[in-house]
């Protein structure tokens, strides 16, 4: 019977490698996230000035209030928050299992990366209104 051999894998590259990846990987992520964010906020500044144009022309009680409107959302956001948390806590549960089998160096990256993904969504959910 032929013998077959695998070439040798130098495992700590590997790792370092996965390791990087995931680094940069998450860095474009969070960076999209916060320009996202940002960029929602600049709409956010861009519609409460059309709002304001729009109230010095038309009689106040045909418009509904800005802050309502912005109640309301915050109303909507947490009921969407509520609806998703199983599914989060499902999410973290897993990444939690993954994090724990990564070598040493992507472990922490990958803690470095969601503690980062952690504080951007902790800046949305005050934006939202969402303790």
């Amino acid at each position: 019977m032929a013998s077959t051999s695998l070439p040798g894998i130098e495992w700590d590259k590997a790792a370092a490698g996965i390791g990087e990846a995931l680094k940069e990987a998450a860095y474009v992520a969070v960076g999209l996230g916060v320009l996202s964010f940002q960029r929602a906020q600049v709409r956010r500044v861009e519609m409460a000035k059309q709002f304001s144009k729009l109230t010095k022309d038309a009689p106040v009680q045909t418009l509904p209030n800005f802050d309502v409107l912005l109640s309301q959302l915050g109303s909507v956001a947490k009921i969407v928050d509520a609806a998703v948390a199983p599914a989060r806590k499902q999410a973290d549960e897993r990444l939690d299992r993954i994090e724990e089998a990564l070598p040493e160096a992507a472990r922490k990256t990958v803690k470095t990366v969601r503690a980062t993904a952690l504080s951007q969504e902790q800046a949305i959910r005050s934006a939202l209104g969402i303790s």
